[in-house]
This record gives C-alpha cells, structure tokens and sequence, in this order.
C-alpha cells in the first residue's frame, strides 16, 4: 500500500463519516467507518510535565507514543506527523492490522531538533483510501538549552539531574534549584540536605547557618536542636560565653544561655575549668560559703569546707564567729580557733592584729590606762617634792645638810610616795571594760552600745557577755530586737522576778 500524504489523505472525506480533531495528551478518537483511533499517549522519560493539559516533551529525547486502535479488519498504516497539515512532517509509521478488537501499538521517533515551542502532533490511521481516522495533539518541546522555569538550570540539566522543569523549587524548601545547584551546593532534591532539622532555605535566608553542615559552629548540638530545643546560637559554638561549649553545657546539665547556672559569681567556665567545682551548685564544698564568695572574697577553698583545718567550716568563721577562716588561731595564742570557742575564751576577730594573743586595740585600751597610772605617779610625786621645802630657801622647818636630819631617799622622791608592787597599775580585762561601762551608765546599757563604744566585733561582744552572765556578773533581757546589759539587782523592775521583787521590798 503506497503512502499517502497527510495534505491529501485529509481530502479524502468520501471515506470518512465524521472528522473531529481533538488536543490533549489522550487524543480523542474520530470514529470512521472503517476504523477509529481510541487514544494517543506518550511514554517513558521523554515527557518532562504537564501543565493547563499541555503536554511538555524534550526536543532532545527520543519520543515513544502508544497509539490504540480498532477497524474492521484489514491492513492499515499508522502515522504520526509533526506540524501542520501544510508542513507536516513524518516521524514514524507502523503497518497494522485493525479488527473490532482494540489494540495499542508504539511509535517511536526523533523530535525535529530545530522544532521547539508550541508544536502540533497528529496521528492518522490511514488505509488504501486515505485517513480513516486521526487525532491532533498540542504539545511544547524544549530546547535543551532553554530554561523553562527561569530557576537558573537549562532543561536538558533539569532533566538529568531529576528536578522538574517547570517548577522553580523543585524540593519547596524556599531556594530555587538553580540557587542550590550553583551557589549553596545543596540538593535541589531535598529540602533538608544536612538532615538537621531545618530546610535548606531557612538556613540560608533566616539563621544564615550552612545547610551542607548539621552542625555549624561544631559544638556538638545540631542546628536544629540549638534553634527549636535549646535556644542557643547555632552559628556560635559558647552561646552565653561562659567558656564552655553548648553541646558540653547541655550534657552536662548547666544552662547554655546562662554563663553563670548556678548564681554563685562565678562563670561556668571558671568552675569547670579551674577551680574544679560544680558549676550546677553554688556551695561545692557546702562550708556556707558561696564559690564565688570563697574564690573572689575570703580566698578559701571552695572545695574544702575547713580551709585552715582548725574544726570551724570557712562559713561558720565569717558568718557566726568573725574568725579568719585561712588561719587556725586567729589571734596567734596557741590554741586554734575551735578550741577558744569550745573552751569560752575569744579566738580573736578577723583582720585583727594580735600580738602574744592580745589584740592591739587592746594593747592600746592597756597602755592608755598605764600612761594614766604614771602619769598618777608622777603628779603624786611633784605635789609631795612642792610640799617639802629647799634646804637653802630660809623656810622654817626646812631640812639642812648638816644638821643630821633625815635625808630623802635616792631620786628625791619620799619613801611614802613611793609606789611599791601591789600600787603598780594593771592592764584592764574586756570585762573590766564592760564592768566600767555598766558602772558609767548607772548598771543598764544596751549590748550594741558595748559594740559601738568597744569597736569590737558583735560576735565577740556576744561571747564575752555570754560568758559573764555565766558567771553571774551580769544578765541580758530582751527587749525586742535588742538586748539589755545589767547588773544583777539593776535590772528593771518589770525583768525582775517575783523572788527578786520579795527581795528588794
């Protein structure tokens, strides 16, 4: 059977009964009397995509198309056709035979390279008589260079690498293909390519993390646990700049946005990588004493609660009995502080110069009350040497040389001035103090008036009043939120008790 044109076999209607043309990817068949065309499709990967029914095919590709048909018998050829019936040219043709029984056959072609665009494709089932049926066809070939999504990669590398064409972002993780494919080096395929948690596009255009990288800044925590887990910087290895990284600080149970967890003034940081204490706990040593406090304040141990060894936690030498918790005898006596507590002596205070266990203010109280006592002496002395008269001033009485009297005693001063071992002044004893100043004050004064007029610590005023109220000299009465110094019998009446009260009537 010779070929007939498609120009002429279309003119041939005295041998069809209906002619319709139809587009679309499934041609509609035109049923003739002697055949029909039941539908077109193409196959394989030489359809790049579909859009508004449009069918998008690369120009470049080889081109397979399922035809099905049916006839009434006989021997039929079967065509495709690219153009317009003007200029149509042929791509494949198939010898077929047609009964009342659908069948398919595949044509296979080459798409005119230089035929791009909105192209036409008709098949025709055509026998000795001409088209018995046919079925038209719109379709777009692309160019292999063109770039039909305008997402920056050519068709022909869209297709070889995967991605669609048509769509800009093929994955949809907000970074066009090209964008991937050229400048971040992620996968236009997946929209997390370092499986972290967070689209590529996001870490591109908000956190500015690298999406080829789970990890960014390397401190073990991924991008996506630092941005919705634990709020830290993912582009910032130590979010809070403490000195440890975050991932160390999360497994490790400090607060990676917090430099300081435990609130101890001291960096988490500074704890784990030098002074060796627990940054989780703002006591390590739990002596009372901050971290912060004994490191930065008191330069005590932070891990041992008895810096100086002498039985007192470093806490209870600052905040109960004042004494130096880096020295085990405070005031230099020999015995250490516990013992002196122990014992009811005073342990001295901190930063308090002592010498042979006597504080210098006390020194000083002493020696001011020997200067007084020579200076008693000395007046005793000048009043007697007035009262005694000169040899050669011509007053009667006075003593001669010569006369055999009495001569004073060596140094001028007579024997009765003389003070002798029981009349040589004493140093006064703390409770002397407080015994002189009860007295000055008519047997009644408040325990912060000892410790303002003393200048001594609250905790050794506390002590010493402690230990003389023991020894019955005084009694303390709260009034309130203060205490009240007297001596026993000048107490007030109202502290009095009912024995006391029978006494005195």
């Amino acid at each position: 059977m010779s070929r007939v044109p498609l120009s002429k076999a279309t003119c041939l209607t005295w041998v069809v009964v209906c002619l319709v043309v139809c587009s679309g990817v499934t041609g509609a068949a035109v049923v003739a009397a002697d055949g029909s065309i039941v539908g077109v499709s193409f196959t394989g990967d030489s359809v790049v995509g579909t859009d508004q029914g449009v069918v998008y095919i690369g120009a470049w590709q080889s081109q397979e198309l399922n035809v099905s048909y049916n006839g009434s018998g006989g021997s039929y050829e079967l065509c495709a056709y690219a153009g317009s019936d003007d200029d149509a040219r042929e791509l494949d043709c198939e010898r077929v035979t047609a009964t009342s029984t659908t069948a398919t056959t595949t044509l296979a072609f080459e798409w005119p390279g230089n035929a791009t665009g909105e192209q036409s494709l008709t098949v025709a089932l055509i026998n000795d008589s001409g088209v018995v049926d046919r079925t038209d066809l719109t379709v777009q070939a692309l160019s292999p260079s063109g770039d039909a999504d305008e997402d920056g990669l050519g068709n022909r590398e869209e297709v070889e690498r995967g991605t669609k064409p048509l769509v800009a972002d093929t994955d949809g993780d907000g970074l066009e293909d090209g964008e991937e494919v050229n400048v971040e080096n992620t996968d236009p395929l997946d929209p997390d390519t370092d499986d972290d948690g967070i689209n590529d596009g996001p870490e591109v255009s908000e956190h500015e993390t690298d999406p080829t990288s789970a990890d960014t800044d390397e401190d073990s925590l991924t991008d996506g646990e630092e941005l919705r887990k634990h709020g830290t910087d993912p582009t910032d290895p130590d979010t809070d700049g403490d000195g440890l990284e975050d991932g160390t600080e999360v497994s490790g149970e400090t607060n990676p946005t917090d430099g300081d967890s435990d609130d101890d003034s001291l960096t988490d940081g500074e704890e784990v990588n030098r002074y060796d204490t627990d940054p989780t706990d703002p006591d390590t040593d739990g002596d009372g004493l901050t971290d912060g406090e004994e490191v930065n304040q008191y330069k005590t141990d932070p891990l041992n609660p008895d810096t100086d060894g002498d039985g007192l936690t470093d806490g209870e030498e600052i905040n109960q009995y004042d004494t130096d918790p880096r020295s085990s005898d405070t005031d230099g006596d020999g015995v250490n502080d516990s013992e002196e507590i122990t014992a009811g002596t005073d342990p001295g205070t901190r930063g308090e110069t002592t010498v042979f266990g006597v504080s210098l203010s006390d020194l000083a109280v002493g020696g001011g009350l020997i200067a007084a006592a020579a200076l008693a002496v000395g007046g005793i002395w000048y009043r007697r040497r007035k009262q005694t008269p000169d040899a050669d001033d011509g007053t009667p009485g006075a003593a001669d040389p010569g006369d055999g009297g009495d001569e004073p005693p060596a140094g001028g001063i007579p024997d009765e001035a003389t003070p002798t071992g029981d009349d040589q002044p004493t140093p006064m004893t703390n409770e002397d103090r407080v015994r002189q100043m009860l007295s000055e004050s008519g047997g009644r004064l408040k325990q912060s008036d000892i410790v303002e007029r003393t200048e001594w610590s609250k905790s050794k005023v506390s002590r010493l009043l402690s230990k003389m109220e023991s020894d019955g000299e005084i009694r303390k009465i709260s009034i309130g939120r203060e205490n009240l110094i007297a001596r026993p019998g000048d107490e007030p009446e109202s502290a009095r008790s009912p024995f006391e009260e029978h006494e005195h009537g």
